[in-house]
């Protein structure tokens, strides 16, 4: 037997609207068992075939409009068809945000191969591996992304919201994908999110996943009304006919898209103003690398060049501190062990001027800090009985330290105590902000960030300023910064015999590499 016209109809229509499979199969049966009761009473009150299956259509209405009925109660019984912007719209940021971090995850078993204990790529030099590890990251959040979008896809079908909102749930899963991504570098491998994304940081490859599973959704949708052969039916209702009472709103205007309408309209204002403000500190950034500061920098070195030509202190007696050094200019913070490349090689040996001053540099007297103790515990924390054997009136250093942050600021990392011949002592406590300075730092002026960053100490001198492998690796604006400072004598009649140079043990680690009397 041939099926109704009416029935065929709100088949087609229930289809194009997105009604998933069990609940079309359903609905159509039922109101095909309906029609055939109206049918049946239509004959039995004498009726011929014809008219009765006139008066069954005439009673069931257009089949699209209650389609669309049928599809909107099936919709509303779901709390994704309730709120469909929240959960195709917005969830999916968490559903990324997870994939994003499943992804790093499943990507941490090959990050051993990739770094050593140091955090240093021990396959920087090898391109193929650096380029496999990168395409394994891209492709686990390929093959992420596409299965969240696919979820959402099926989600969206079974709830019956049709083919818009899982386009729409593929589109936000895109747009959060490009929000997301990751950084690897020879030592580093992190997870960021940015809003609105950098355009030089975007990773097209795993936000095109989410089109894939739209196109698979599309597909499965067309493949779907291939099989109803009837000729669509008018998407309307008729003229002046309104829906049931009791049957769910499905307008426009509603509870949902009035809050929807809010959230978008807040995260546009949001992302413009973001997008601003990113673009002016990104111009801005530009600026300072690739004009303030390498003209600051050159000045810098211009006037470090200059105090390194002319001796202002011809009577100063430079003292050999080569008995006391415990490091080599060319051995890394940690001492000879350390293959990081954190030295001073590019400080010369040798009487040198440094700030108006001549000191003689043979290696590092290296004293321990807290944050030193990973690296080599067996500095020691000071070192005694440095012979001076005259009368001076000031004491100039050539000193740095490691491990400065902000909040030493003010503190005393280490100390000078001079020994008279009469058996007396003196202390001279060094000043993290007034006589020294982390030896990792900028040499220019503008933007410069904390007080710990600042290229010149209160009551010091840059006196040199120069770059190692592992600064230029992870700081390459930044540069390695030795001061001059110079103390006072506190009793300047009295001859000094010997001089202690103590660490305070603090989180810094204070290093001398030249001491001249004056």
């Amino acid at each position: 037997m041939r099926e109704p016209l009416v029935i065929a109809r709100f088949e087609r229509r229930l289809a194009e609207l997105g009604c998933p499979s069990a609940h079309l199969f359903t609905s159509v049966r039922e109101l095909g068992e309906h029609r055939e009761d109206l049918r049946l009473d239509a004959l039995d009150e004498g009726l011929c075939a014809a008219e009765a299956d006139g008066r069954a259509d005439a009673l069931l209405g257009d089949p699209a409009d209650l389609a669309a009925r049928v599809a909107a109660v099936f919709r509303h019984s779901t709390w994704w068809g309730r709120h469909p912007f929240i959960g195709f719209c917005l969830l999916p940021l968490a559903l990324v945000l997870l994939a994003g971090v499943l992804g790093l995850s499943l990507d941490a078993a090959a990050g051993w191969l990739y770094f050593t204990r140091q955090g240093i790529c021990c396959l920087a030099g090898d391109a193929a591996a650096s380029a496999l590890l990168r395409a394994g990251i891209l492709g686990t959040w390929f093959a992420l992304f596409l299965l969240t979008s696919s979820v959402l896809c099926l989600l969206a079908e079974r709830a019956g919201c049709g083919l818009r909102w899982a386009l729409a749930a593929c589109a936000a899963c895109s747009f959060y994908s490009y929000c997301l991504g990751f950084k690897l570098t020879s030592h580093e491998c992190s997870f960021y999110c940015q809003f609105p994304p950098a355009p030089a940081n975007l990773h097209w490859i795993p936000a095109c996943a989410p089109l894939l599973a739209a196109i698979g959704a599309a597909w499965r949708r067309l493949e779907r009304l291939r099989r109803f052969r009837v000729q669509r039916s008018p998407t309307r209702s008729e003229p002046g006919r309104r829906p049931a009472p009791g049957l769910p709103r499905t307008g426009l205007v509603n509870p949902s898209s009035v809050v929807a309408g809010l959230v978008v309209a807040i995260l546009t204002v949001l992302g413009v103003q973001a997008h601003s403000t990113w673009s002016r500190r990104a111009a801005r950034e530009r600026e300072l690398t690739e004009k303030t500061w390498p003209a600051e920098r050159a000045a810098t070195m211009r006037r470090l060049q200059a105090r390194q030509a002319q001796n202002e202190a011809p009577g100063a007696t430079t003292i050999a501190l080569q008995p006391w050094v415990n490091a080599a200019l060319a051995d890394s913070l940690g001492g000879a062990a350390d293959t990081t490349g954190n030295h001073l090689a590019e400080l010369p040996c040798g009487r040198h001027i440094y700030g108006g001053v001549p000191f003689e540099v043979a290696g590092r007297i290296q004293l321990l800090g807290r944050k030193l103790l990973d690296l080599n515990p067996a500095f020691p924390a000071g070192v005694r009985r440095i012979p001076i054997a005259k009368p001076c009136r000031r004491l100039h250093l050539l000193h740095g330290a490691s491990g400065v942050t902000a909040d030493l600021t003010g503190t005393s990392i280490a100390r000078l105590i001079l020994h008279y011949a009469d058996g007396s002592q003196a202390q001279i406590p060094v000043v993290v902000g007034k006589d020294v300075l982390d030896w990792w730092g900028p040499i220019y002026q503008t933007e410069v960030g904390v007080q710990a960053s600042n290229p010149s100490a209160a009551g010091s001198e840059l006196a040199w300023a120069g770059s190692n492998p592992r600064l230029k690796d992870q700081q390459p604006e930044a540069s390695l910064r030795l001061y001059k400072t110079t103390f006072e004598n506190p009793r300047p009649g009295a001859q000094i015999t010997a001089m202690d140079y103590v660490s305070a043990v603090t989180d810094a680690a204070p290093f001398l590499v030249g001491l001249t009397v004056e």
